[in-house]
């Protein structure tokens, strides 16, 4: 039997970022897992989809997908050359102007006032 001392420890931090970034500082390595609990009514849909037993087979298929994947480069152009007036990209779902969290708030409020191109 093995013991639980007979290895260096595994340090699995959940939805603890301020922890793992602690232990990081410390040369202790982890593995972060980005964990959130289910919303509220969502409930009975995540179980439906954890007990599919397609789900295994879709989630293989899906990761061979991305990792066979060769993306390349279909052109460049000026964000202003293709899209809209007053829209903006960011790494998220859709959210209106007044939702946003104040890290986007500080980006796209100078580039609202701005209508000139930054240098």
């Amino acid at each position: 039997m093995t013991s639980l001392l007979d290895a260096p420890p595994r340090v699995i931090t959940v939805g603890a970022g301020l922890l793992d970034e602690a232990l990081r500082a410390q040369a202790v390595p982890t593995t972060p897992v980005a964990w959130r609990p289910p919303l509220p009514g969502t409930a009975e849909d995540l179980a439906r989809v954890l007990a599919d037993p397609r789900r295994h087979e879709a989630n293989e298929r899906a990761v061979a997908r991305l990792v066979s994947a060769r993306p390349h480069l279909v052109g460049v152009r000026r964000a202003s050359e293709v899209l809209g007036p007053g829209v903006f990209l960011h790494a998220g779902p859709p959210i209106t102007y007044r939702a946003r969290a104040a890290p986007n708030a500080s980006l796209i409020s100078p580039v609202i006032v701005s209508r000139t191109p930054l240098q």
